[in-house]
């Protein structure tokens, strides 16, 4: 009897361990303000932006995410409305959460534009559009940006699959999935990879390697600016 009570204290005890050290593994504390002003950041191109600042490496096809954007859909704003599932005015004001490879904001819903189950003053949760992250830098999908503290976006976005967090959204487009709508956003087109930092980089609203093309850039711009002039006043 002695010995089968002993033997279910170690199991307990066992699994407890292990419960602990995942937790630990999938909820990592970080210095939100250490992490940005010190972590640099770069990021894997698309297949269509021809690009090949890591040897012809793309998002799609290192992480298996051919038809998960509707990038390759968006030849208009009409278009990009249409094929998102929500499309909300946000403002961040809380810190980022880390978990696992992903980078995710509390976001306060200002304005619903789109989606029939989410309601203003709500919060939810946005994933950055991150590959991984380590502490020294975060490898981001396609020239997205992280989203800077304090400032109003409107998002375009669909629901998040398989999330491990509950109420999670994830952007429907890498390139417009999120546009500055407190002020005009930046776009930096010559980015050399791993040469600035997180704080720097949330600056702007997308990045273009400077490997990229000037029909890339200006086909991006002209979407960008509609964005900004039909929502900036919402």
């Amino acid at each position: 009897m002695r010995r089968k009570v002993l033997l279910i204290l170690i199991i307990f005890t066992l699994i407890s361990m292990l419960i602990v050290i995942y937790a630990k593994a999938n909820f990592r504390h970080v210095d939100n303000y250490f992490f940005y002003e010190n972590s640099l950041y770069s990021f894997l191109a698309s297949e269509n932006d021809l690009i090949d600042d890591y040897e012809g490496m793309t998002y799609e096809s290192m992480y298996d995410l051919k038809d998960f954007f509707i990038d390759d859909k968006v030849t208009s704003l009409e278009n990009l409305e249409n094929s998102s599932d929500y499309i909300l005015i946000i403002n961040t004001n809380q810190d980022s959460i880390f978990k696992g490879n992903g980078i995710i904001n509390n976001c306060d819903i200002k304005k619903v534009i789109k989606g029939v189950d989410v309601l203003e003053n709500q919060t939810i949760k946005i994933y950055d559009l991150v590959a991984f992250w380590r502490n020294h830098g975060a490898l981001y999908l396609g020239g997205s940006t992280p989203l800077q503290k304090g400032k109003d976006y409107v998002v375009f976005l669909k629901k998040a699959n398989n999330a491990n967090l509950s109420n999670s959204y994830v952007f429907s487009s890498v390139k417009y999935g999120h546009v500055s709508v407190s002020e005009k956003g930046n776009i930096l087109e010559n980015y050399e990879q791993n040469s600035l930092k997180l704080k720097d980089i949330s600056k702007y609203d997308f990045v273009f390697s400077s490997n990229s093309s000037l029909e890339n850039i200006s086909e991006y711009k002209l979407l960008y600016s509609k964005i900004w002039d039909k929502y900036k006043e919402l």
